[in-house]
C-alpha cells in the first residue's frame, strides 16, 4: 500500500515508462546490493535507507531454496525423423510444456550413473534415458527432430547432450 502510494507519486514526475527506466537506471548503476554510490544518488538527501544506517543491510536477500535432487527417466522414441513427446504433467518443472514422456522421482543423493544433468531453478535433474523405437501412448505427439528446439529448448539439449 505504502509502495504503491510511492510509486503513483513517482508517476506524476513526468512520463511513466522514463521515470521507470531512470529509476531501473539507478539500481543498476548507483544503488546496486554490490556498491553503493551515495554520494553520486540524486535522491541521497531523501533516502530512507540512509538515513536509517540502513544502506549496507539493503535490499534484504530472501532465503535461497534448498536444491532438490530428481531422477528423470525420460523414454525418447524416435522415428521418421519425429520424436515423440507429451504435455508434461508428471514433472515438478516444465510444467505444461511438452517433454519426453517418462517417470520422475525425487531422491535424497545424486545417482552415481546417469546419461546427463541438467539444473532449473533448484531442480537438480539427472537424467537416465531409456531409448524406444515406438511407444504406445496415446497421448503422444510426434514432433520432427528440426521443430524440437522451437517446441521445448530443454528437450532439445538433452538430445544434443
Amino acid at each position: 500500500d505504502q509502495l504503491q502510494k510511492i510509486s503513483d507519486q513517482l508517476s506524476l514526475l513526468g512520463q511513466a515508462d522514463v521515470v521507470n527506466q531512470a529509476l531501473m537506471e539507478l539500481g543498476a548503476t548507483v544503488c546496486t546490493p554490490q556498491k553503493v554510490a551515495c554520494m553520486l544518488c540524486p535522491w541521497a538527501a531523501n533516502c530512507v535507507s540512509r538515513e536509517k544506517n540502513l544502506v549496507d543491510k539493503l535490499p534484504l536477500k530472501k532465503p535461497r531454496k534448498e536444491s532438490e535432487v530428481w531422477v528423470w527417466k525420460p523414454v525418447v522414441a524416435i522415428k521418421d525423423h519425429k520424436v515423440a513427446l507429451v504435455q508434461n504433467d508428471y514433472a515438478p518443472f516444465l510444467k505444461g510444456q511438452l517433454i519426453f514422456p517418462g517417470e520422475i522421482s525425487m531422491e535424497k543423493n545424486k545417482p552415481k550413473a546417469y546419461d546427463a544433468k541438467h539444473n532449473i531453478t533448484h531442480h537438480d535433474i539427472f537424467i537416465q534415458i531409456t531409448q524406444k523405437k515406438s511407444l504406445a501412448d496415446k497421448n503422444l505427439q510426434w514432433v520432427n527432430l528440426k521443430e524440437l528446439k522451437k517446441v521445448n529448448m530443454n528437450a532439445s539439449k538433452l538430445l544434443i547432450e
